[in-house]
């Protein structure tokens, strides 16, 4: 399990802005709060406080780029798992990556 790897499995600070979310007319389930406690290992620190944390983590997975090659990889691997149990399996998946990479299809499709 990747130290990390649920970083937005936090619906406990959703729940909080329910109100909030709908009152913008957005579904608190689809936020991506990130939750500063996540970040802390405990092993040397904390060295900053949850403020600072969070908006560290805000700013640099606002700012993430992601080769097409690790997408592409993580797409692989999620279809794949998805093979068995025929939940959102993509058969054309392959297609679809040549496409991608090759500009034909833009990547909201």
């Amino acid at each position: 399990n990747d130290y990390g790897e649920h970083w937005f499995d936090n619906w406990d600070l959703r729940e909080m802005r329910r109100e909030q979310a709908a009152a913008l007319g957005l579904d608190e389930t689809e936020l991506l709060i990130i939750d500063p406690e996540r970040f802390e290992n405990g092993k040397d620190g904390p060295c900053h406080s949850a403020e600072e944390r969070a908006l560290f983590w805000r700013d640099v997975l606002i700012s993430l780029q992601l080769s097409n090659e690790t997408l592409f990889c993580e797409a692989r691997r999620h279809n794949n798992e998805r093979e068995e149990s025929d939940e959102d399996f993509l058969p054309d998946l392959e297609t679809r990556i040549v496409a991608v990479g090759s500009g034909l299809l833009p990547w909201h499709h």
